[in-house]
């Protein structure tokens, strides 16, 4: 009987014992899979990557941990900069809308025919959808920078593009004079 309490007890101490060792062994696997669902989310909403202990653990653990890291490093790095991109072709793509924008609303005042008049709301009507996904686009690349970009308004000068409108105004009304109004307004007569 005394042989068999023993055989028990060894049992449940190489049963604790292994499974202690499991779960030891287990952590850092579950570490990692929770590092690595994080991960998506976390450069979805903007947030730093999870970063796992490179120290911690078995040599194979620690080389997992250290390669987990650097490519959520370059992950990282990737998406800030497709955020740059994202907003940066956004913000270029607004100037040249706009005066797109603003010369067909100029080129609409001398319209008479109904086509051309259909034709041009037609494209101004394109001309605002552009602008709204091009502003979606902008918004949405601050919010994956974290609102980490700031364009520094700035005084310019309008006056060549001004000038360049009031030329093709001209090109597209012959026999037309079209002048511009230093005091704000753009005449055609």
């Amino acid at each position: 009987a005394a042989s068999v309490v023993d055989y028990g007890v060894r049992m449940l101490v190489i049963a604790l014992a292994a499974w202690w060792g499991s779960r030891w062994l287990a952590r850092p696997m579950r570490r990692l899979v929770s590092a690595a669902q994080q991960l998506t989310p976390a450069l979805a909403q903007g947030r730093a990557a999870p970063v796992l202990n490179e120290a911690e653990g078995t040599r194979e653990v620690r080389d997992a941990a250290a390669v987990f890291n650097r490519m959520a490093a370059e992950l990282s790095g990737q998406f800030e900069e497709r955020g740059l991109m994202m907003a940066a072709i956004s913000h270029d793509l607004r100037s040249p809308l706009s005066t797109l924008m603003v010369g067909a609303s100029l080129l609409g005042e001398g319209l008479t025919d109904p086509a051309s008049t259909l034709t041009l709301a037609r494209m101004q009507s394109s001309a605002r959808r552009m602008s709204t996904m091009l502003e979606q686009l902008y918004d949405l690349a601050r919010a994956r920078l974290g609102g980490g970009i700031a364009i520094e308004p700035r005084d310019m000068d309008l006056r060549p593009l001004l000038d360049r409108m009031v030329g093709e105004m001209r090109l597209a009304h012959p026999g037309r004079t079209v002048t511009l109004d230093d005091r704000g307004g753009s005449t055609a007569g």
